[in-house]
């Protein structure tokens, strides 16, 4: 159980690491584009696909932040990236919400940071 959580810690860093890095700055004041910075623009006929494996990422990275809650990780940052990547109607307030916390907003930029990326303008 120790070895799984190491190995779910440091694959979880790392896929966050890679979205945050890929986000544009303005992403939280545009939702739209904050989901074309990580994905892009994509062929139509994979757009299924596309939102299938999106859904699975998004799920994955919430419960992998609901466990980092209590375990050793960036928990609310991993939700936040997690709510980013789903689409159900109340995602934009659910979001607003989450970046409300300062703590959340610091997180992210000081990953911005160290990831050598411009910081991100909240709303």
């Amino acid at each position: 159980m120790i070895v799984i959580s190491i190995i779910l810690f440091f694959a979880s860093l790392g896929a966050v690491a890679l979205i945050i890095k890929k986000l544009p700055s303005d992403c939280f004041v545009n939702y739209e584009k904050c989901r074309a910075g990580v994905w892009g623009r994509q062929p139509s006929r994979f757009g299924t696909l596309l939102k299938l494996l999106r859904t699975i990422i998004g799920t994955v990275l919430i419960l992998l932040g609901i466990a980092m809650l209590v375990l050793p990780g960036q928990g609310l940052l991993t939700i936040v990236i997690g709510l980013m990547l789903l689409d159900f109607p109340a995602k934009e307030k659910l979001l607003r919400k989450s970046l409300s916390y300062p703590s959340v907003r610091k997180g992210l930029n000081a990953l911005r940071r160290l990831l050598g990326e411009e910081p991100f303008i909240f709303p």
